[in-house]
């Protein structure tokens, strides 16, 4: 047998969520959409992105289906795959800050939005 990485719980919820969260935002599907396919309120949906609270087999199925995508896709970390152009690195990155900021208040988002109005030169006011 391979020598393979043991994850804990939160670990492997923690991946699948961000995986679902990137792959959802990649494709441009926004969350009340996805959550009707699932049968679950957007608020479930969120904690699933956290890696608050896990996903059912049928659920990660279902995810799988409607992205067509093999089920193994969710179990891999982000940081860990490839990446086939230049549009899918972007949107890849675009997911990875969205998951980095989706338990931010409402003053680090504040906070987020002017460094990246700094870093841009844009103003938002």
């Amino acid at each position: 047998m391979k020598n393979m990485t043991k994850m804990s719980k939160e670990e492997v919820r923690q991946t699948m969520g961000a995986r679902i969260q990137a792959e959802r935002m990649a494709r441009r599907i926004d969350r009340d959409e996805l959550c009707k396919i699932l049968g679950i309120t957007p608020s479930h949906m969120g904690l699933i992105e956290r890696g608050e609270r896990g996903v059912t087999a049928f659920m990660l199925h279902k995810v799988a289906e409607t992205f067509n995508l093999p089920m193994d896709v969710f179990f891999k970390s982000i940081e860990r795959t490839p990446v086939k152009n230049k549009d899918d690195a972007k949107a890849m990155k675009r997911a990875k800050l969205a998951a980095c900021t989706v338990d931010f208040s409402e003053r680090e988002l504040d906070f987020a939005i002017s460094i990246v109005s700094a870093i841009r030169g844009l103003n938002f006011n």
